[in-house]
């Protein structure tokens, strides 16, 4: 109970830029130890791995949105090692649930 009275006490007074957060930090830390640290390092690798995640997204939904003959991709328009693919065609469905 002595920690968040301590906490209250350094978030009441006012500051101003970069000295209101680290007081605040260094209050959180004082409540939290180093599991702020811990839960700092995991909000940040979320943030990056969504953030992968939609960039890896977009390219298929810009080849989705290109087509107008009701398909996602044509494989036969496209060539793997120097062998054309197969004359297969994707809709978005099948591509959205390889995801």
């Amino acid at each position: 109970m002595n920690s968040m009275r301590r906490l209250a006490q350094a978030l009441s007074r006012p500051a101003i830029g970069f000295q209101g957060i680290a007081r605040m930090l260094m209050a959180v830390r004082q409540v939290t130890g180093n599991r702020l640290w811990i839960a700092l390092g995991l909000l940040v690798l979320g943030n990056l791995t969504e953030g992968a995640t939609i960039l890896l997204l977009l390219p298929i939904l810009y080849i989705a949105n290109n087509s107008g003959e009701g398909y996602a991709i044509n494989l036969g328009e496209h060539q793997f090692v120097g062998m054309a693919l197969p004359d297969i065609t994707l809709g978005l469905g099948i591509l959205l649930t390889g995801l």
